[in-house]
């Protein structure tokens, strides 16, 4: 009876250990896992799929995109012609 116990308390304990340092679910937003800028979603508004703007960032860089409907989001959202390379780390 103490080893299905001590199994028991066991396995509780791993259990919550892993949930208390798992990574939270996040929602899947966009394919980096960020959602939009406000100014990517602000840059199509009115427009369609496929239709060519340009929008400026919070940086101020000014940014040539495509309108793109991102299923995800159900937004339509100014993806850009010449997205930055990834860093690595």
């Amino acid at each position: 009876m103490k080893l299905l116990y001590k199994t028991g308390l066991t396995f509780a304990l791993a259990a919550s250990f892993n949930m208390a340092f798992a990574e939270p679910e996040r929602p899947s937003h966009s394919r980096e896992g960020h959602p939009p800028p406000p100014e990517a979603i602000e840059a199509c508004a009115g427009l369609n799929a496929g239709e060519a703007v340009y929008f400026v960032t919070r940086r101020g860089h000014e940014i040539e995109a495509t309108c793109q409907y991102i299923e995800e989001e159900q937004l339509l959202v100014a993806v850009p012609n010449n997205p930055k390379p990834k860093r690595r780390d």
